[in-house]
């Protein structure tokens, strides 16, 4: 049995949702893309496109595991193999996103050599953490400059989902923050959502 607060229905549920909104990024960063020359708008939209995809499927698959007729513990191996499929997909993700950060913050320089050492950290979801926080860096530095609150929107967007991934790596010697880790990240992607949102309204 699982150790409460953890319930692989809630937690699938979870998913599903957040995959359904990270779904609704990638539609309106191509829609913002229409209108606006912008990269980083493509960037978004493959890159949530790959997340929705990734949290839909994780949620499948602890969905049909925890309701099958067999014990509920077998839910664990599937949430587990979800779980490095979710973190792979999430890396690459984020790979994209903060190319594309880097690169207008660098303004052309040559960046190969700092993203060659991203590649040795061994841990994929601290390579998460990591990502995810240096843009929230770069993208908290313009806010403070020009006091974009659309940048205020992304840079919370993605220190939620930093810290959905950080309790990911904690959450195993705590159920409770395994549970977070999806309410976390839904509330990151709602950030994100947002932004966007505002974008199509011109504000």
């Amino acid at each position: 049995m699982f150790p409460p607060p953890f319930d692989p229905v809630f937690d699938s549920v979870l998913e599903l949702v957040s995959g359904i909104i990270a779904v609704l990024i990638s539609l309106q960063a191509a829609k913002a893309r229409s209108f606006s020359r912008e990269r980083v708008f493509l960037a978004f939209e493959v890159s949530f496109a790959l997340l929705g995809a990734s949290n839909i499927l994780r949620g499948i698959l602890v969905l049909l595991a925890s309701l099958t007729a067999g014990p509920l513990v077998l839910a664990r191996p599937f949430s587990l193999v979800a779980d490095l499929l979710q973190a792979l997909i999430a890396a690459l993700a984020y790979g994209i996103l903060l190319w594309v950060q880097i690169r207008d913050s660098l303004s052309g320089k040559t960046i190969l050599p700092q993203v060659g050492l991203l590649l040795l950290i061994p841990s994929i979801n601290i390579l998460n953490v990591f990502m995810l926080v240096t843009m929230m860096v770069l993208i908290f530095v313009r806010f403070l400059r020009d006091r974009n609150e659309n940048q205020g929107l992304v840079a919370l967007g993605f220190l939620l989902l930093a810290c959905a991934h950080l309790s990911n790596i904690l959450g195993y010697g705590d159920p409770f923050l395994l549970a977070l880790e999806n309410i976390l990240r839904l509330s990151g992607y709602v950030s994100l959502l947002a932004m966007l949102l505002r974008v199509r309204r011109g504000t």
